[in-house]
């Protein structure tokens, strides 16, 4: 089935974005960086971490698209937004993911 394909990206990110909760909530990251919302602060500072992050076939859909719209240079860059993004986000949010 391919609803639960999962695609496996392996990118580094500030570690104040590595919490498991915002993590597994990227997928609607990604889903609110397509439709036009940006973070307001990107964590910078400490050396960035690798983190494995598991997106669902939808959210790669819209990441690819991203990607393609030339608007960013990696899917690295669209993963730490995402990241960004939730990590702003009420916990009720975060719970969330496509």
């Amino acid at each position: 089935m391919s609803e639960n394909k999962v695609t496996v990206h392996f990118v580094r990110i500030p570690k104040e974005l590595k919490e498991k909760e915002v993590v597994e909530a990227v997928g609607i990251g990604i889903y609110q960086i397509f439709s036009g919302q940006r973070p307001v602060n990107i964590p910078t500072g400490e050396e960035p971490v690798k983190t494995r992050i598991n997106v669902s076939a939808l959210a790669e859909t819209y990441l690819d698209s991203l990607y393609q719209s030339n608007e960013f240079k990696s899917k690295n860059e669209i993963l730490t937004l995402a990241l960004a993004y939730i990590a702003e986000q009420p916990d009720w949010v975060r719970a969330t993911n496509i």
